[in-house]
């Protein structure tokens, strides 16, 4: 059995031309069929975007810095 292993341009030719629904992922230059999401699974991922961007995703946004200025520092 010979095996070629793809460089992405090629594995990104394949995903155009794959039908729809189909799963594939790149490892290694090799190309594997992945499952299907079952609802489980999307449940999770989910559950998982909605906690991170209500409670962990605020926190580590930057902060607009603090600007204090007296009118004397503030040249025109």
């Amino acid at each position: 059995m010979i095996r070629h292993r793809l460089n992405l341009e090629e594995f990104q030719a394949l995903l155009e031309k794959a039908p729809e629904g189909v799963r594939l992922e790149l490892l290694e230059g090799e190309v594997y069929e992945m499952a299907p999401i079952g609802s489980e699974h999307a449940g999770l991922v989910t559950y998982l975007a909605k906690s991170l961007e209500t409670g962990l995703y605020p926190k580590l946004l930057p902060r607009p810095p603090l600007a204090c200025f007296k009118s004397s520092w503030v040249t025109s």
